[in-house]
């Protein structure tokens, strides 16, 4: 095969043997390839990934598609090539293809092109833009279509957007179509649900507009005429792109894409990047327009406002001059405390990179802090809200360790408390509890400083509340209560009056230790089951007694909540009972309990545990590793392997899961989810499985155990029309029988049954050979070809080896992996010259 190494020298020299009947065929042409619905989205978005297995593809090639959208792109760059046509007929050509394939078209069509779409902007780029103006007009829109398929899956969610913006991003080079790309990204950036992908329209404007690397050729006036437009037409997606344009905002970002044929829309001259002073005034002409939105709009005045410190000096200023306006300084205190936070926080920053050697410029924080005073809510309820927040680091003066920071802190938020409950009572300090952002650092620091009084006030009545925000300042308040004043806080309680639920609600609010099994039998009684239904059963907070606790869990229907404190114990080497873990990892096969993003790993170390003990049935091992086997990685379901290898019978079971029957390969196979997930289960532990019939755990292979095993199989899979694929799944695990006693390199009883000649031998063959060539696994190519030729030098001797035996068949499957061996050496020197 050969081709131009320069295409456009091929189309400047052969273009004047094209004719206008040339054009008018080429056109037909390319509208009937680049008008095909490409058939995988006949199939759901889960599937599409493997539409080729489903035979649903585009009749003609992607190489074909390209190369016709190629020659559009040409035609539309360099019509002047075409001396022997008429006159504007490569410039009427391209803008009826790209008419005729995407005016009015659908989703799925827009969907199909995708890959193409760049080179057909810049076969005719007017008409480009108008087909995709009119898409955007139309309703039902068709790009809420394309959106709508990408989906949450990484692996399976493509993005079919992709191509449409860079499509419009090359045109965004040209001065002459930037006005209107940018203001169809804007209506594409609405329009977007968001997703995975990193290719969006939103930062796709930000790329173009970036102050330092644009990555357009329109000068600033034009940007900002643009941008302007955009703030009327769309001004959620104006105010987020002029966000992302200000300092410190975006440190990085990917070249856009640019055009491949219209070369001439970047001049020969541009350069990269930008000088300072331009790009100091693109950033004060975005900024400018960030502070006109920002204006009587509060919620964007507080956006604004975290980024005032890296401001243009007179655009910082014109912010805070605002802030402090009556404007903003006569509103309620309730609706100007975001601006106060902003700006409190801005300030708490800006020292502490002062004390890190990373100064913030003096006069801006001196402006930060005088806008702060002035602004700054004078009610307890208000003015102390920033101080609950979960990012409590935020709160640090940078001055001392960080253990004295917090308890700083901490000693704030107990001052805070105070000052609220006794400006506002206890309905007010319910009130606050409500609107922090941390409910539970509330309850810690009131729990640190409470009197009886409040005790009183609280307990029992909010123990029965179903509130988020009460749940999690109560919790916390028990706990820090506890850990001030120790278990006799809570013997000194008068519960009496206490229903068994409250009573319950608060034992689980302490540690899940001993102590708290011991209040729970004097409190409850009979009742004790309701705290085991509440209690966060935390492992970490017990050093005993969590195989009881494990036992009490389990009794109430809370098997994970049990495995965690088992894990716990095996964690820590202590002794773990086999039948109550065998019970506990049953019950959570089937458990509807909220699992912990870790249960896995606790399941894991479980079902090890029972692998070790050999006080519990095997049967029973592997009926959980079964259970459990997405969760077990090849090697960590052994039990199940072994048995498997001495259970001719469970063999053909999984086999009769995972595989349809030959009998049945034209019948349609309908699975319902249980056995969908039964037939995967199974053919993961087929592919993964590693012990062979015949070899036991001393490492010994007993050749007459494999062939007693081979032929009840043999029956079995024959009557149920699963012979062929038992076969080469025989044939691959025979791959690990261990050498012959005499040092052959393969039991020579294995060897013997792989070479006979008939039908079953071959498939075992075949089986055999293909474990062969996997077990190199992954690896790094050696570009001098050593590896492979040393993998065919092994394969060949073991072949002579076995021709020496008089097994000639088995021999030539090992030659065959040789020569297959020499022929990648052979390619792979090959490649690394051409690459080279």
């Amino acid at each position: 095969m050969w081709q131009f190494a320069a295409r456009y020298e091929g189309w400047r020299c052969l273009g004047r043997l094209i004719h206008d009947e040339d054009l008018g065929r080429f056109q037909k042409v390319a509208i009937d390839v680049l008008s095909e619905r490409d058939p995988q989205f006949d199939l759901p978005p889960d599937k599409r990934f493997a539409a080729s297995m489903y035979g649903k593809t585009l009749t003609h090639s992607s190489e074909l598609r390209k190369g016709l959208s190629e020659t559009l792109a040409l035609l539309g760059s360099y019509p002047n090539v075409l001396t022997s046509c008429s006159a504007g007929s490569a410039e009427g050509t391209t803008t009826l293809v790209v008419r005729d394939v995407l005016s009015g078209a659908g989703w799925d069509r827009w969907a199909s092109d995708d890959d193409v779409l760049p080179l057909l902007s810049e076969a005719a780029p007017l008409e480009f833009l108008d087909v995709v103006d009119k898409a955007l007009r139309v309703s039902p829109c068709p790009f809420d279509s394309v959106f709508a398929q990408e989906g949450k899956d990484l692996l399976t969610g493509r993005n079919y957007m992709t191509g449409l913006l860079w499509a419009l991003e090359g045109l965004a080079w040209n001065r002459d179509y930037f006005s209107r790309v940018v203001s169809i990204l804007g209506e594409l950036a609405q329009r977007d649900p968001s997703g995975n992908s990193a290719n969006r329209a939103a930062n796709s404007l930000v790329s173009i507009l970036l102050p330092w690397l644009p990555q357009t050729t329109a000068a600033l006036d034009q940007k900002r005429t643009a941008v302007e437009a955009l703030c009327t037409a769309q001004p959620g997606v104006a105010w987020s792109l002029l966000l992302a344009l200000l300092p410190s905002t975006r440190q990085a970002s990917w070249p856009s894409h640019r055009p491949v044929w219209q070369t001439g829309w970047i001049p020969d001259d541009w350069r990269r990047g930008v000088t300072t002073r331009e790009y100091w005034d693109a950033v004060t002409t975005y900024a400018g327009l960030a502070v006109r939105m920002a204006k009587g709009d509060l919620h964007r005045l507080a956006e604004l406002l975290d980024h005032v410190d890296s401001l243009p000096p007179q655009t910082s200023d014109d912010v805070l001059e605002y802030v402090i306006s009556d404007a903003v300084r006569l509103l309620p205190e309730e609706t100007r405390v975001d601006l106060w936070n902003r700006l409190m926080k801005l300030t708490g920053e800006s020292i502490r990179a002062q004390r890190s050697q990373q100064p913030t410029d003096q006069k801006v924080l001196e402006k930060v802090k005088m806008a702060a005073e002035k602004i700054g809510p004078v009610s307890p309820f208000y003015r102390y809200q920033r101080l609950f927040t979960d990012r409590a680091h935020e709160l640090f003066d940078g001055q001392g360790s960080y253990e004295e920071q917090r308890k700083r802190v901490d000693q704030e938020q107990q001052k805070a408390v105070n000052e609220v409950y006794g400006a506002d009572g206890y309905d007010g300090l319910l009130r606050f509890v409500r609107a922090a952002q941390s409910p539970s650092r509330v309850g810690s620091a009131l729990g640190a400083c409470a009197d009886s009084m409040i005790d009183a006030q609280i307990l029992p009545s909010l123990l029965d509340s179903k509130d988020s925000a009460m749940e999690q300042f109560l919790g916390s308040l028990i706990w820090r209560r506890h850990f001030v004043l120790g278990w006799e806080w809570a013997d000194a309680l008068d519960v009496r009056s206490w229903t068994p639920d409250q009573k319950a609600q608060f034992l689980a609010y302490l540690p899940f230790a001993p102590e708290a099994w011991e209040r729970v039998s004097k409190w409850l009684g009979e009742d004790e089951s309701r705290y085991w239904m509440k209690t966060s059963a935390e492992p970490r907070e017990s050093d005993t007694g969590l195989g009881e606790a494990a036992e009490n869990l389990l009794r109430v229907g809370r098997p994970l909540a049990a495995l965690r404190c088992l894990e716990h114990l095996a964690v820590d080497k202590k002794a773990v009972g086999g039948q109550l873990v065998v019970r506990t990892l049953n019950a959570a096969a089937s458990s509807s309990e909220k699992p912990h993003q870790d249960d896995g790993y606790a399941i894991v170390q479980l079902i090890e545990v029972l692998q070790n003990d050999l006080t519990v049935e095997r049967a029973d091992v592997a009926r959980i590793e079964w259970l459990f086997l997405p969760l077990l990685e090849g090697g960590q379901h052994r039990v199940l392997d072994r048995e498997l290898a001495k259970n001719p019978g469970l063999f053909c079971e999984v086999v009769q899961m995972a595989f349809r029957s030959g009998k049945e390969a034209d019948a349609p196979r309908n699975l319902n989810q249980q056995q969908q997930h039964m037939a995967e289960n199974g053919f993961r532990l087929l592919t993964e499985w590693r012990i062979p019939p015949g070899l036991h755990e001393d490492g010994t292979f007993h050749g007459e155990e494999l062939l007693s095993w081979w032929n009840d199989v043999k029956a079995r899979c024959a009557e149920s029309g699963r012979l062929e694929v038992a076969l080469d799944i025989v044939g691959q695990v025979l791959v690990h029988v261990p050498p012959d006693p005499d040092g052959f390199w393969i039991d020579k009883s294995v060897a013997q049954a792989l070479d006979q000649n008939d039908e079953s031998a071959e498939c075992l063959r075949s089986g055999f050979g293909s474990a062969v060539i996997n077990s190199r696994g992954v690896y790094w190519g050696n570009p001098s070809g050593e590896d492979e030729r040393a993998l065919a030098a092994k394969y060949r001797q073991q072949a002579s080896d076995l021709n020496m035996e008089g097994l000639p068949r088995l021999a030539a499957t090992l030659q065959g992996i040789a020569k297959r061996y020499d022929q990648e050496a052979g390619e792979v020197v090959t490649r690394h010259e051409s690459e080279e």
